[in-house]
């Protein structure tokens, strides 16, 4: 309960909670003494919830779980729009799946892109998304499980290696003015009727002549392409390495000095920021599941596929940062211990935050 409150203050909502009344009419001291717990730290954060709006960031084209998973556990501040929504507030677009992209959209899209927009996009591309993210879809071969080839140079955080996607990626090549930043690598047995070990063969010396990671620049912003459903893989597995590409490209993407709010704390972490009048609303919020990822195998072996929150370990040490003119020189506290936060330092026009020591979550207002 305490989790799902700060949850759902951090994107703005009311909180409220029920009990079903035993016919003998009298409360349960035990339920109201966790309800109590819970609302204590809903009666201190709601006064900075209520008439707060989320801050444009990053923007997710239609609701998508496996993507709210990644960008989640990225701990990327963002915001679910439709196609009907403005796009020009926000640093990057994310559309996990552009096979759903009409005519219209990817006009809209594309002049997103044209007047300074980023973009990361992935799923089987339609003709006009093609021709947007400077890339062919070769018919004549089928999507199939591959690795992509990564280059640290490209993509600094997963191993600088061969690294197998378990779904199947999407056979394109680059169009002039598009680079690679990851190749596609087939399987050894790729095209062979062999089987080889229990889900993969290893990768083949040369790449495929395909791309997995594309990038291009498109009038005055970048759009990136990825073949393989990074997403969809993380969220099934829990594969690290496909939320750390997503991260990446992020970065890669938006300057340090323009990313909103970045944390080096634990995965379990997410943030979300709001702003309030002339306030800015930093929710940190903490998720310490036992478990929640599938096995990589067989859906058969999935254990406890929801999370499993038991106990609320203490987050020490972590570290905010965030744009200078937004948090430097300005006054931080946080709210739910009461104190005043002073551990800020600015360099090269990020503001370093040191975060006070919480469990469940805590909200820094900065004014």
């Amino acid at each position: 309960m305490r989790y799902d409150v700060a949850t759902g203050l951090a994107n703005g909502c009311s909180i409220t909670m029920g009990d079903q009344l035993h016919p003998h009419g009298r409360l349960n001291p035990e339920f109201y003494k966790r309800i109590g717990k819970a609302l204590e730290y809903a009666v201190k954060a709601e006064p900075y919830v209520f008439d707060s709006e989320s801050v444009p960031y990053v923007a997710l084209l239609k609701q998508s779980e496996p993507t709210c998973v990644a960008l989640i556990d990225a701990g990327i501040h963002f915001t679910v729009v439709d196609e009907t929504q403005d796009l020009t507030p926000y640093k990057a677009l994310v559309v996990p799946d552009i096979s759903q992209v009409d005519t219209k959209l990817a006009e809209k899209i594309e002049r997103y892109v044209k007047n300074g927009g980023s973009l990361i996009a992935g799923g089987e591309p339609t003709t006009e998304m093609a021709q947007v993210l400077g890339i062919r879809r070769d018919k004549n071969t089928s999507p199939e499980p591959a690795y992509i080839r990564i280059d640290n140079r490209n993509l600094p955080s997963p191993p600088g290696t061969d690294i197998f996607t378990y779904g199947d990626i999407i056979p394109v090549k680059p169009l002039d003015r598009t680079d690679t930043l990851a190749p596609v690598v087939w399987q050894m047995n790729h095209g062979t009727v062999h089987h080889v070990s229990h889900r993969q063969s290893p990768p083949m010396a040369e790449a495929s002549g395909y791309a997995a990671i594309t990038e291009r620049k498109v009038g005055n912003g970048r759009v990136i392409y990825v073949a393989a459903p990074v997403f969809d893989i993380y969220a099934s597995m829990g594969y690290t390495a496909m939320r750390e590409i997503v991260s990446d490209l992020l970065d890669r993407l938006i300057e340090p000095g323009e990313r909103l709010a970045q944390v080096d704390a634990p995965v379990t972490l997410e943030v979300s920021v709001n702003r309030q009048d002339e306030r800015l609303i930093v929710h940190l919020v903490h998720c310490p599941q036992a478990r929640r990822g599938g096995s990589s195998f067989t859906q058969g072996d999935y254990v406890l596929r929801e999370p499993v929150i038991d106990g609320m370990p203490t987050v020490s040490g972590a570290v905010l940062r965030m744009p200078a003119e937004l948090a430097g020189g300005k006054h931080i506290r946080d709210i739910i211990s009461g104190k005043a936060v002073t551990g800020v330092s600015v360099s090269d026009g990020v503001a370093t935050i040191g975060i006070p020591d919480f469990s469940t979550g805590t909200v820094l207002v900065i004014e």
